[in-house]
């Protein structure tokens, strides 16, 4: 697994154009989509929280029969 630092270095570095990257926080992901259960929790060691219910939105919105959790806790 990729650490969010290697991401974000990654990333900034592929901008091109203008565009830029900036790192909203961490945390984790877990998928069961056979069960139809998502968990988004947790936080970055190195960006803090990312703002977990714009993921928990794009899965809902992708994956709508999916039950979606989101919690602050756990690293």
């Amino acid at each position: 697994m990729m650490a969010h630092c290697d991401d974000a270095a990654r990333t900034t570095q592929a901008a091109k154009h203008g565009l830029s990257a900036d790192p909203l926080g961490g945390g984790r992901i877990e998928a069961y989509l056979q069960q139809g259960v998502v968990s988004i929790y947790g936080y970055s060691g190195a960006f803090g929280p990312a703002p977990h219910e714009i993921s928990a939105a794009l899965v809902r919105r992708w994956r709508p029969w999916c039950e979606v959790s989101v919690s602050y806790d756990g690293y």
